[in-house]
C-alpha cells in the first residue's frame, strides 16, 4: 500500500497548523506585552507620586504573626521608621 501522498498531506497539514499557531501566539504576545508595558509605566508613575510607605500601607507599623498565625505583636515599620510616609523617593 502506497501512502506517500497521505503522509505528505499530513506533514503539510501539521506544518500549516504550526505556522498558524505561531502567528496567533505572536499576536497574543504582542497584545499582552503592550498591556504589561503600559501597566509598568503606570506603576512607576504612581510609585513616584506616592507619599505613603508601601511596606506598611502607610500605617507606620505592621502586625507580626506568631507560628499559629495569630497577630502577636505590633512592629514599627523599618522602611518609614514608623511615620507611614515615604522617607526617600527611591525607597519604593
Amino acid at each position: 500500500m502506497n501512502l506517500i501522498e497521505v503522509i505528505k498531506t499530513i506533514r503539510s497539514d501539521i506544518s500549516k497548523l504550526e505556522r498558524k499557531r505561531n502567528e496567533e501566539l505572536e499576536r497574543i504576545k504582542e497584545k499582552y506585552d503592550k498591556q504589561i508595558a503600559e501597566l509598568k509605566i503606570a506603576l512607576e508613575v504612581n510609585k513616584k507620586m506616592n507619599s505613603y510607605c508601601i511596606n506598611c500601607d502607610g500605617r507606620g507599623f505592621y502586625r507580626q504573626l506568631d507560628c499559629a498565625g495569630i497577630e502577636n505583636e505590633t512592629v514599627t515599620c523599618e522602611e518609614c521608621k514608623g511615620s507611614g510616609r515615604v522617607l526617600k523617593k527611591d525607597s519604593q
